[in-house]
């Protein structure tokens, strides 16, 4: 029996795994149904590494916005995904997040880290000491795979637990949680101790007192550390793997503290955009430089043309808009992400993207239903979450 130039090429085990790492993950998720031969190769979980190694070395910019949709009487947490091209198919559209959760913390390189519904802290009444046990979840919703994390949390004063998720594919397959405990007893208020959560190991690691005066709550993560903006005009960061606390200061910037309206990283850069003081619905983005030497002033951003161009009215100001920025591999596609509820209609929230080059802009999406206004910015991968060997 002669076999086609087609069955050649499916039957050639090696040919079909460079064909696979070359396609996007949602594409490569399709062909699992094809054969068995074919889905074999491609749920090994060395092959979804790879995978996401070479999506990353190629291109790590994100694709669309996660959008967290309020939970149903079920309790399960459902997300609405925007592409940024009008060409991407929206196939994640409520889509559900494995087990339910109460919130998505984190997007880092295609896995969410979620909070699972953690309960309050409780006062032991023999031993006095504040008691919280917390549970997390590291999701890859393209692949719907799930890993729960719990920490258990026994300190003598008070105390406020925050995660990062750090995840770098270019470094290793496994990924860590950073979880930062803010104290706040009287005599080192706001001193902050660290815990490390390691997937290779499947174990945590506890750390002592570093840094006092972090805003640990509101820190963004960006190529292997986590940052904060602090009132005092200081950029502090955290070193993963240095495990050191660093700061940045300024004093020649034109940006108020008071006028700061997003703090946050894509395509690996860190972005402030702060309000214009002085010209309504105008703002200005400054973005970090590589070497950590100080801010530049990037784009400007004018929101009266943004309404012309869509035919919107918007009657927020400056300092009542939501939105995020975001990086493309081809920087003429930078935008700006926003949120605006139209006047001349109530009941509709639209997702307008402004382009920071020619000020062009569109409407990607209009909301019906609630929805968080908190938008992660994501790409599909085919990463594990759970702990596997690698050869």
């Amino acid at each position: 029996m002669k076999h086609s130039p087609g069955d050649a090429v499916a039957g050639n085990k090696d040919l079909m795994t460079d064909i696979f790492l070359r396609l996007p993950a949602k594409d490569v998720i399709r062909c699992k149904c094809v054969c068995k031969e074919w889905l074999a190769l491609i749920s090994n979980p060395q092959f979804g590494y790879s995978h996401t190694l070479r999506f990353c070395r190629n291109n790590r910019y994100p694709r669309v916005l996660l959008l967290r949709k309020i939970s149903d009487d079920t309790g399960n947490m459902k997300v609405c995904v925007v592409p940024f091209r009008s060409n991407d198919q929206n196939t994640l559209v409520e889509n559900n997040i494995c087990e339910p959760v109460s919130s998505i913390l984190q997007s880092c390189n295609g896995l969410l880290l979620c909070d699972a519904n953690t309960p309050p802290q409780s006062t032991n009444p023999r031993t006095k000491n504040f008691e919280q046990r917390c549970s997390y979840r590291v999701i890859n919703p393209a692949i719907n795979c799930c890993f729960n994390l719990t920490y258990n949390s026994i300190k003598p004063y008070p105390h406020f637990l925050m995660p990062f998720l750090y995840y770098e594919p270019q470094e290793s397959p496994y990924y860590k949680v950073i979880l930062f405990s803010e104290f706040s007893w009287t005599s080192q208020r706001g001193a902050v101790e660290i815990s490390v959560y390691s997937s290779e190991t499947d174990s945590w690691t506890e750390y002592g007192v570093f840094y006092q005066g972090v805003p640990v709550k509101f820190g963004v993560y960006c190529n292997g550390f986590v940052h904060w903006f602090s009132p005092h005009k200081i950029l502090i960061y955290f070193d993963i793997k240095k495990l050191c606390f660093n700061e940045l200061r300024w004093t020649s910037y034109e940006f108020c503290i008071l006028n700061v309206q997003y703090f946050g990283q894509s395509g690996g850069n860190l972005h402030l955009v702060v309000a214009n003081p002085k010209r309504e619905l105008e703002y200005h983005i400054w973005e970090l430089e590589k070497d950590y030497c100080g801010w530049i002033l990037k784009y400007h951003m004018d929101l009266n043309r943004i309404c012309e161009g869509v035919n919107l009215k918007v009657q927020y100001h400056a300092d009542q808009v939501s939105m995020c920025v975001v990086c493309q591999e081809n920087e003429e596609e930078d935008s700006a992400i926003l949120f605006l509820s139209d006047s001349n209609d109530d009941e509709k929230i639209k997702i307008v993207s402004y382009n920071l080059n020619n000020h062009g802009s569109r409407i990607l999406h209009e909301l019906n239903e609630e929805y968080s206004f908190k938008a992660l910015q994501y790409f599909e991968t085919l990463s594990r979450t759970t702990r596997f060997d690698h050869v």
